[in-house]
């Protein structure tokens, strides 16, 4: 899909219909390009959903991104990561969680829930 199907810079981008991907980032009459919110510095308002934490989100690349939170915030390996918004769109699962003794702070490593390589197919959503 492209610009001459409706697709319009900004929209957002899913798989299997409420995984959010990214952003259209570019609309060529046929095609449309994505920036994915795992791309290098890219930031994500997103809340963790059993302590009902906001947090921003960072993209470090490939596919991965990191959530620092302060130690005493309980999270665990296989917690979902949702984005902040009324209509919340889940973005991945916990799949690491490093800290440092002398650190008051907790790094939560996670990544989309499908290898965005094997996907066929993604549901831009017209606004």
């Amino acid at each position: 899909s492209g610009a001459r199907d409706g697709v319009k810079e900004g929209m957002p981008v899913f798989a299997f219909g409420n995984v959010l991907l990214g952003y259209t980032a570019d609309a060529l009459p046929d095609t449309a390009k994505i920036k994915l919110i795992s791309s290098f510095k890219e930031e994500t308002n997103v809340v963790l959903p059993l302590s009902q934490t906001p947090a921003i989100a960072m993209g470090r690349g490939g596919e991965n991104m990191e959530i620092t939170l302060p130690k005493a915030i309980k999270t665990e390996i296989g917690e979902q990561i949702m984005t902040l918004g009324k209509q919340p769109f889940l973005i991945g699962f916990i799949e690491k969680i490093e800290s440092q003794p002398a650190d008051p702070f907790q790094k939560i490593i996670f990544r989309f829930p499908a290898n965005i390589q094997q996907l066929n197919e993604v549901l831009i959503l017209k606004k």
